[in-house]
């Protein structure tokens, strides 16, 4: 009756739950198998319903990340997001709530200690404090923090419009309206990877993707987005407005 009552959460876990395995490399493009894989992810999808539980481990078997969705197309993260070390030492303890920080949000040196102990409601900081790796308090900083152009957005803005030339052809059709350029900022603060994610027209799109490539020419740096202290790539979105006078 037992090994009979087993079978059965066996089969009902496995009809609530439906399961996808990918394999990554090292950097994080897909293979096909364990073999030549750095990492590899599981997805779990709670059939009829959009929520979903995605784990990433090394190669070892040892988790690497975990994080809950409730709408897994749009990436909405509700409930924990942990990450651990090779080795196994837990990096983050992250409470979502549909999309937003919602309780507390936890991370650990290499060593252990607390480095930050900060606490949300609905995306607001209440309260945070962060430590040194050997448990001194130090000056506080935000968890986030997004790549910044030498003098701010405004001043990224000013330099765009006044190298944009309205196409000829757009303005005999009286073309108008808002592109949006999306573009990474690495590590380094370069641009990189510049495609359209809201177009208008042919003629405006290309307007914009020449004007920010002529700003990449000139090889100003960005001072890079930063999560927890450290520098990381960043996806940058930049709308650009188009109106005749």
């Amino acid at each position: 009756m037992k090994n009979n009552l087993i079978i059965l959460l066996s089969i009902l876990s496995f009809i609530a739950y439906g399961q996808d395995t990918s394999y990554y490399n090292q950097n994080w493009g897909t293979v096909s198998s364990i073999d030549k894989a750095h990492y590899y992810k599981i997805l779990s999808k709670e059939q009829n319903s959009t929520r979903a539980t995605e784990i990433i481990y090394y190669k070892s078997g040892q988790m690497k990340q975990e994080k809950n969705y409730s709408i897994y197309e749009k990436k909405t993260l509700d409930g924990k997001f942990k990450e651990w070390d090779e080795g196994g030492q837990l990096r983050k303890d992250i409470d979502y709530k549909e999309g937003k920080l919602n309780g507390t949000l936890l991370t650990y040196w290499a060593n252990g200690k607390a480095k930050r102990v900060d606490t949300y409601e609905n995306g607001k900081l209440l309260t945070g404090k962060c430590s040194d790796a050997e448990g001194n308090e130090i000056a506080y900083f935000n968890y986030e923090i997004l790549p910044e152009y030498p003098g701010g957005v405004n001043v990224l803005l000013q330099l765009v419009y006044k190298e944009i030339k309205y196409p000829k052809k757009a303005r005999r059709k009286g073309t108008e309206g808002q592109v949006v350029i999306s573009f990474v900022i690495d590590k380094n603060g370069t641009m990189s990877n510049m495609k359209i994610s809201k177009s208008v027209s042919d003629e405006l799109d290309k307007e914009v993707i020449r004007v920010l490539t002529k700003i990449k020419e000139e090889n100003t740096k960005w001072k890079p987005g930063t999560q927890d202290g450290e520098a990381i790539s960043v996806l940058y979105n930049l709308p650009v407005l188009f109106r005749l006078k």
